[in-house]
């Protein structure tokens, strides 16, 4: 699999982080953008599944998922997604 960060050792840029929330509506391009950033930047599980969900279905769906896992507790959201 061809990364989109190239070598994984290159600093994540701004630009990197602007496309993971660019859906291009190809489903398979982007979670693999959203997991190659995912492991750039060495999220956790739990941000690392929110990353996916922005980066395919955008960002109100992930947070919206943010929240439901949390039973709606936004503290308990943000003590898990920081």
């Amino acid at each position: 699999m061809n990364s989109c960060f190239g070598n994984k050792n290159t600093t994540v840029t701004e630009k990197d982080i602007i496309s993971i929330l660019k859906p291009t509506g190809n489903y398979s391009l982007d979670k693999q953008r959203a997991e190659e950033y995912a492991d750039a930047v060495k999220m956790d599980s739990a941000n690392r599944k929110m990353a996916v969900v922005m980066a395919t279905q955008g960002p109100a769906k992930a947070a919206k998922q943010m929240m439901e896992d949390c039973g709606g507790d936004y503290f308990v959201m943000r003590s898990k997604y920081g």
